[in-house]
């Protein structure tokens, strides 16, 4: 017998998280610090230093 779905069930939203959110808007910040020289690339959470580094090479 094939499943139905859940009517009880919400849709999946398509927007992100709030924890994505912050962490995207962290992200912007610290590589917005790091062109105006106030902080360095070693200076950023090890967490997102990746995703900092990609917005700094593309730009």
């Amino acid at each position: 017998m094939p499943d139905k779905p859940d009517s009880n069930r919400r849709p999946r939203q398509s927007r992100s998280s709030p924890q994505r959110e912050v962490t995207r808007t962290m992200v912007k910040v610290y590589a917005s610090l790091i062109r105006k020289g106030l902080k360095t690339l070693e200076q950023v959470p090890e967490i997102i230093r990746e995703d900092v580094a990609v917005i700094l090479e593309d730009k």
